[in-house]
């Protein structure tokens, strides 16, 4: 056991070292953010979106010290110093930071047939510049991301409140590694898996959840989904193994889910939140009524499938968003003329295939979820 533990750590650190080096370097904009004056602040004439009621509070001025709200009240009626600095917020909303709820900080972000190098601290960096005030990680090397938690709460970096996990847990030859291995640049994709902790047979679970809370977490995710369709799934009975364990030490858990079947064998496992929605396959009332009766709520991240689904079909057109935020090694990849790559990727293929049979249902899905009241939060799935 000591010998696998020294084993295990080594990979991870060749991990660690090999992702500083392995990619082509993004030419990322460095100025994206600039930390703020310590000056007061004050939004003038500004309308207020409070997340709770439906409408605006209009002609309203905000006072800020020290980065904090320390007051708010109609425009013009309240006395300042003269020395703050002023933005004006005439024809503009002030509302509350956005949560991504499904994110992956450290990933490259870019598609398979151009390996960029990572920048985790430019990604935090564009959350905030996109007005994300608190993401979750739910699948990365949490041990780096606990780095990167660690300067954001020092103010040493720009970016949100991070709660995380770690690389998920699911089966041999199961999701992300498939995927991973065709995405990461070598030697890294040589190294998948060894770092994706794996389950054989529910007399593992305990074992594999102590290792597993050892790392610098928040929460516990599990992978039970077929991506693409045909690679091994976690079966219900490795599952709820995994699922007691990780009530029993006191951590919730995050479960990856594609299909109808997935969902409810996630419910009935024990599962606190499921994760990217029901993409896989059409959803029935009866089976939107179970769900919504367990009330765990589902992340839905369909804009990560519409994408694939649109490069697919050379029909993704790059947003202002995508200019703002990539650098040319990511958007040129993106472009008409280069997205028929995703096509010549036989594991793409076939994935891109389960998007082409299941798309008519996602609309639908999603309505029939919210028409029985299940709790719907939104993911990007993006890096």
């Amino acid at each position: 056991m000591l010998h696998f533990t020294y084993k295990f750590a080594f990979i991870v650190f060749l991990i660690s070292l090999f992702a500083n080096c392995a990619g082509i370097k993004g030419s990322y904009n460095k100025n994206l953010l600039s930390a703020a004056e310590q000056k007061p602040i004050i939004i003038s004439n500004v309308s207020i979106f409070n997340g709770k009621d439906q409408g605006l509070t209009k002609n309203q001025d905000v006072f800020l010290r020290n980065g904090k709200i320390e007051s708010i009240a109609t425009s013009n009626t309240l006395e300042y110093k003269g020395d703050e600095t002023i933005i004006n917020g005439k024809g503009k909303v002030l509302m509350p930071g956005l949560v991504d709820a499904h994110v992956h900080i450290t990933s490259n972000g870019s598609p398979p047939w151009s390996k960029v190098k990572p920048n985790p601290e430019f990604n935090l960096n564009a959350y905030l510049y996109a007005g994300i005030t608190t993401v979750y990680d739910l699948g990365g090397l949490a041990n780096k991301t606990y780095h990167l938690r660690k300067k954001v709460n020092k103010g040493k970096i720009l970016g949100p409140t991070i709660f995380n996990t770690h690389a998920p847990i699911t089966v041999a030859g199961g999701h992300p590694i498939p995927l991973g291995k065709m995405g990461a640049p070598f030697p890294i994709n040589k190294l998948i898996d060894f770092v994706v902790p794996t389950i054989k047979d529910t007399a593992d679970a305990a074992k594999l959840i102590k290792r597993y809370i050892r790392k610098k977490i928040d929460y516990i995710k599990i992978v039970c989904d077929q991506l693409p369709s045909g690679i091994p799934e976690m079966q219900p009975k490795q599952l709820t193994a995994l699922i007691k364990e990780a009530h029993k030490q006191g951590f919730k858990v995050f479960v990856h889910i594609g299909s109808s079947n997935n969902a409810i064998t996630a419910i009935k496992a024990g599962a606190d939140v499921l994760a990217h929605g029901i993409y896989r396959s059409e959803l029935s009332d009866e089976e939107a009524q179970l769900i919504a009766k367990s009330n765990v709520p589902i992340i839905y991240t369909l804009g990560a499938f519409e994408s694939t689904y649109l490069l697919s079909k050379r029909k993704y057109q790059i947003s202002k968003w995508d200019t703002a935020l990539l650098p040319p090694e990511i958007l040129v990849p993106l472009s008409m003329d280069q997205t028929e790559e995703i096509n010549k990727l036989k594991l793409m293929t076939r994935f891109i295939d389960d998007l082409d049979k299941n798309r008519p249902y996602w609309k639908s899905n999603l309505e029939k979820l919210k028409k029985h009241g299940v709790k719907i939060a939104i993911g990007t799935d993006s890096s």
